[in-house]
């Protein structure tokens, strides 16, 4: 085991995973527990211990050890507070093994009567990990659930089903239950599964807190993993066998640069892992509270695929159908976001049977068949939100919405005559934008320009003004002002400088000025962008032809038409300048 080097850090652990290995014999036991007691001296006053690996005929006599540990620590450090939590089996017989428990809860009796004396807390708890045997009965479950209820601290009790024992249902609000635990004999699977409650009891105690950063790296723990020789500096860490001590250099600070992305997933990771676990301990309404937020703070910080299935589980702990619809529209909207379409349609539809609020559910399952290239299916959920207002969705942004889908199925008239319902303040620059696209493509050149300008000067956002300048440069060049179309598509391309259909249009613009230098770098660009558009390898060779560059452009013409053979021009070109060069004058 290596020596607690990764401790000399500004936020000392709260929590140690001990993976004791249970075949190791009493010298190398004893190496582990001066480890254990070296570590300790680095941890927070209030530490909890989770101890797995007792298995076997010396597992009471392995706790007592470590107990004595614990109580060495605090008698060196009176304000430190120790709870230990061993993974002990429960068996058929003896319901609370009281014998060898009593034995191991006499480390704690000082500090309870110390407690008891000082009118404070006991600094030496027992809350163990309570795994029923396959013959163990519900009556020793139930018994060894309440002698530790009644002799030191509510217990955690892994089961293999569902719930606890239903004779346990009226007990304590604070027992915790591992719900579906199928081998609660392997400490690799239980040691993951009490980190992921760790990690979910930081995130809830910022939830309490009112801290809004709920993604930040949880609360500082390790992994003292003695079967495998090392120490972890969490259990994101052990579970990937990284940043093993045996070999790495301890990190400067924790979590390590580029590891806040792993974090965030490893506390989503833990939140779902732990759904069933909340379920079963009756802590639903706190469950549900963080899913939700979790998966709202997921969605912003880019990961709506953990946010679906936050958004999930907060649907399944809901109490309330108002709850549950906006778990759900939640979840429909992080699919989309995923481009999921099918489970975002089904998922809306189950929202839509848990609310009133059909308009809003209706504007959603719009904007899934938008993604899903159905305009006419979109307009029809889109008229549904119409017909069912919705307190959440302005009138204008559902009209705002027919507008793009009736532009995009080439249907003018009706996009215009819903603009004037779409206008808010600060959509100016749109409304402009579409009235001078209704009209482009209806040939009303002059009316588009004038539209086209008047949104260039209301000034677009930066998400807008590519667009806008490469239709108003579209525009003059349909109305042969080249020069003018060339201003407002350099503007373009730099704003835009990835737009393929900017740096066409431009080269097309040098073209018909005869610039064709500047047209080759145009369509030089375009290929970069795209090397499978057929045109532009086309409008290159065009370029190069009139340059003069007979053999260059015979080869461009190639290329375009081995991409698309039925570019007519292409063909035609090639033919004729292929006869010239097999053909020369005189």
């Amino acid at each position: 085991m290596t020596e607690p080097g990764l401790l000399h850090e500004p936020e000392p652990p709260s929590a140690l995973f001990l993976r004791l290995d249970h075949g190791a014999g009493h010298e190398q036991l004893s190496r582990r527990l001066a480890w254990l007691a070296a570590v300790l001296e680095h941890c927070c006053w209030r530490t909890h211990v989770w101890i797995t690996g007792l298995e076997g005929p010396e597992r009471w006599n392995r706790l007592e050890s470590v107990a004595r540990v614990a109580a060495a620590h605090l008698d060196r450090h009176p304000y430190a507070v120790l709870t230990l939590h061993p993974v002990v089996a429960v068996a058929a017989g003896d319901p609370a093994q009281a014998a060898p428990w009593s034995r191991v809860l006499e480390a704690a009796h000082p500090y309870q009567l110390e407690a008891y004396l000082e009118l404070g807390e006991a600094r030496l708890l027992f809350a163990p990990v309570l795994t029923p045997t396959s013959d163990a009965e519900d009556a020793a479950i139930v018994g060894a659930v309440r002698f530790f209820a009644a002799h030191s601290a509510p217990a955690i009790l892994a089961v293999p089903d569902a719930a606890a024992p239903a004779a346990l249902a009226n007990d304590s609000s604070d027992l915790r239950v591992l719900a579906g635990v199928a081998d609660t004999s392997g400490a690799d699977g239980l040691v993951d599964r009490l980190g992921a409650h760790h990690v979910v009891d930081g995130a809830l105690e910022r939830l309490a807190d009112g801290d809004h950063d709920l993604l930040a790296p949880c609360p500082r723990h390790l992994v003292l993993d003695e079967a495998r020789g090392h120490v972890f500096p969490c259990i994101q860490a052990w579970r990937e066998e990284s940043f093993d001590a045996a070999t790495d250099a301890p990190p400067e600070r924790w979590p390590p640069e580029g590891w806040l992305p792993i974090c965030r997933r490893c506390i989503a990771g833990s939140v779902l892992a732990a759904g069933p676990d909340l379920v079963a301990s009756r802590r639903t309404g706190e469950g549900r509270e963080l899913a939700v937020r979790l998966a709202v703070a997921l969605s912003q910080s880019g990961e709506p695929a953990f946010a679906a299935d936050l958004a999930g589980v907060a649907a399944e702990l809901s109490r309330s159908d108002d709850e549950r619809a906006a778990a759900l529209i939640h979840r429909g909207l992080s699919l989309l976001e995923c481009g999921r379409l099918r489970e975002a349609d089904e998922t809306l539809q189950r929202a839509d049977q848990c609310t009133e609020d059909h308009g809003l559910v209706a504007l959603h399952r719009g904007r899934v068949q938008v993604a899903w290239r159905d305009d006419i299916e979109a307009l029809e959920r889109f008229d549904e939100a119409l017909a069912h207002p919705s307190p959440a969705v302005p009138a204008a942004d559902v009209h705002f919405l027919m507008v793009q889908s009736h532009v995009r199925l080439e249907e003018y008239d009706d996009a215009r005559a819903h603009l004037a319902s779409a206008a808010t303040p600060g959509r100016e620059v749109q409304i402009a934008f579409f009235h001078g696209i209704c009209d482009l493509n209806q040939e009303r050149l002059d009316a588009a320009l004038s539209h086209f300008e008047a949104a260039d000067r209301l000034g677009p956002g930066p998400d807008d003004l590519g667009r806008v300048l490469l239709y108003l440069g579209t525009c003059l060049s349909r109305l042969d002002r080249h020069e003018e179309a060339v201003a407002a598509l350099r503007r373009a391309a730099v704003a835009d400088p990835d737009e393929l259909a900017v740096v066409n249009q431009l080269g097309y613009c040098y073209y018909r000025l005869k610039r064709h230098e500047e047209a080759v770098a145009c369509f030089r660009r375009a290929i970069e962008i795209d090397p499978r558009s057929a045109i532009d390898w086309a409008n290159l060779g065009s370029n190069l032809r009139d340059l003069g560059r007979i053999e260059e452009a015979v080869e461009m013409y190639r290329r375009a038409l081995e991409l698309d053979p039925t570019l007519g021009f292409a063909k035609e070109n090639l033919n004729r300048l292929s006869a010239r060069i097999s053909s020369p004058p005189g």
